[in-house]
């Protein structure tokens, strides 16, 4: 990991669910999971280059492929940081 990443965690409907959202230089990916079961129901991936208000989900778009894949990765590695410290 060669930039600079800010992670956010959030829950949502009465914590139900909860987001974790990751940004770098260019993108924000957030990947929200059932509390209880820890299972993954979405994934949201915005491009700032392109989109920097964000009103455009890219994640199921191929061209972003290697992008998600690349932040689904980084995400528990980041994660992983900060709760260490």
């Amino acid at each position: 990991m060669q930039q600079n990443l800010a992670l956010n965690q959030f829950a949502r409907h009465r914590k139900d669910y909860l987001g974790r959202a990751m940004r770098s230089n260019r993108f924000r990916y957030v990947r929200w999971t059932e509390s209880r079961t820890g299972k993954v129901v979405e994934a949201e991936l915005y491009d700032h280059r392109t989109d920097p208000n964000e009103n455009v989900k890219v994640a199921k778009r191929a061209e972003y492929a290697s992008d998600l894949e690349r932040l689904e990765q980084w995400l528990p590695e980041l994660q992983g940081k900060v709760s260490s410290r």
